[in-house]
């Protein structure tokens, strides 16, 4: 029948009865008991563990430091292995799940991030294109009779006047729904005095050609600012000797020379 020792050093069976020679239990002086001496174990093992885990932690440590500095591809795919492998084992289970489920929202908000990022730069390569569409067609308005030289002077110019603005309904609640508009300076008749206006692609164009006559073909009319003046399809247009630039925001819009609003 085989023995151990109780914690208190008396010899006992498998049934926890003690061992008894005669009327005395067996005891055995200076020897520890079963449960100590596990215990003893379990805290040197413990320990043990303690330092391999410093140690790994330190070693984690500096493979991240040299993961920050200049690497060939392989040493940093080895090193990133490494690095991996070593978190494992120095960090416990909760840890680690709390890790992987911040890394994972990390990663999802990025890849999140980069499709808004897409989205808004196709919207600007749109807007710009939508833009510069409606300014190359004012640049060579035949009916009008504004045709630039060279239409890109017209974009070049204006390009940075441009501004968006989300459209309201009756309520004021944004539609979603954009329009744009070039902010520039216009001469109101009325106050005898330059007026910030928002044009569209052909006032614009108008303004322009009004301040830079040289910017545009002349007509069999005079041109602008001289002569018979130049009209669109309507009949409208400058009288005999208007100058375009001098012309209110009213007055642009009766000649059929696009949209402006305050």
């Amino acid at each position: 029948m085989p023995f151990k020792l109780d914690n208190e050093g008396y010899l006992v069976g498998a049934d926890g009865a003690r061992l008894r020679i005669g009327t005395e239990d067996v005891k055995l002086e200076g020897v520890f008991g079963q449960d100590r001496v596990d215990a003893i174990v379990k805290d040197r093992l413990e320990r043990e563990k303690k330092k391999h885990d410093e140690d790994k932690k330190a070693l984690l440590a500096s493979h991240e430091e040299k993961l920050r500095g200049t690497l060939s591809a392989e040493e940093r795919e080895r090193l990133q292995k490494e690095v991996e492998r070593l978190t494992l084992e120095v960090t416990d289970k909760e840890t680690l799940a709390r890790t992987r489920e911040e890394r994972a929202k990390q990663e999802a908000a990025a890849e999140v991030e980069r499709y808004k990022q897409r989205a808004r730069t196709w919207e600007e390569k749109w807007k710009h294109q939508r833009v510069v569409s409606d300014l190359m067609a004012a640049a060579n308005d035949q009916d009008s009779g504004i045709v630039f030289h060279d239409p890109t002077d017209l974009v070049n110019r204006v390009l940075p006047m441009v501004e968006w603005k989300e459209e309201v309904d009756g309520a004021g609640k944004p539609t979603g729904e954009f329009s744009y508009g070039f902010k520039a300076k216009v001469k109101d008749e009325e106050l005898n005095k330059e007026v910030e206006r928002v044009l569209d692609a052909k006032g614009v164009a108008a303004l322009i050609a009004s301040k830079h006559s040289h910017l545009i073909h002349g007509t069999g009319q005079g041109g602008f600012g001289g002569g018979g003046g130049s009209r669109n399809g309507n009949g409208n247009g400058p009288g005999p000797g208007m100058k375009l630039g001098e012309m209110s925001p009213e007055a642009l819009l009766s000649a059929g020379y696009g949209t402006a609003r305050k």
